[in-house]
């Protein structure tokens, strides 16, 4: 495999991430992987709280260390205000951010970086609003070493396309939120609802109405409407 397929690979998993969540933690061992690294993680966080509404890594990191890290230890990283800092789009080895001593003496890299075994770090704020930030983390361990000038021109490379996906993820499950509101309003109401499409097939049915279909005194519903 070429190193132009293996990142078309890579981008074509990132993508189908977007389109369905769960699949981020296979996508994000397919970025860790062609960058030599520990693990990647994704976020899509509140802007002020910096509490993820989602967040993901690659399997390398167990779950219950994904939650610690955004419950308390993401606070405590000596690097974390200096990325704040950095505009949406610019790439930044950790090593930019704070001296590699400082972070070395510091509780968030001995209490649970070591932990992890995690020790270098490249990231990228891919978006931030009033509202919304999202960011992505690349990590290696002491002896994978730290990122170079060709770890960051391939993750320029890929960046565009975690920007774009980061997008499709939360306009879907905006899309998907509005869709759930909408149905629980019907929901609520007395009276029976049935949407069809163009064919005539049921796309929608309220709670009443579901109530009053199985109810059989003569009304019924098909596939076909």
């Amino acid at each position: 495999m070429t190193a132009d397929t293996r990142l078309l690979d890579v981008v074509e998993e990132i993508y189908g991430a977007a389109l369905e969540p769960a699949r981020w933690p296979d996508a994000l061992d397919r970025v860790a992987d062609c960058m030599a690294a520990q693990h990647a993680h994704y976020f899509i966080a509140d802007s002020r709280s910096m509490i993820p509404s989602f967040a993901a890594v690659g399997h390398t990191m167990a779950e219950d260390l994904l939650h610690e890290f955004h419950a308390y230890y993401h606070t405590l990283d000596p690097r974390l205000e200096a990325g704040l800092r950095s505009p949406a789009g610019v790439i930044y080895p950790d090593h930019q951010l704070c001296d590699p001593d400082a972070f070395e003496r510091s509780e968030f890299y001995n209490d649970f970086y070591r932990r992890c075994g995690s020790r270098w770090m490249a990231g990228v704020m891919l978006e931030r609003t009033e509202a919304v930030t999202t960011g992505f983390a690349i990590v290696r361990t002491p002896r994978q070493g730290p990122f170079e000038s060709r770890d960051l021109q391939l993750l320029e490379l890929l960046r565009p396309h975690l920007t774009q996906a980061a997008r499709v993820q939360r306009r879907l499950a905006g899309n998907a939120a509005r869709w759930a509101a909408g149905h629980d309003l019907l929901d609520r109401l007395e009276v029976g609802v049935v949407t069809l499409d163009a064919q005539g097939r049921p796309i929608v049915v309220n709670r009443a109405a579901n109530d009053i279909l199985a109810s059989r005194d003569g009304l019924s519903l098909g596939s076909q409407g």
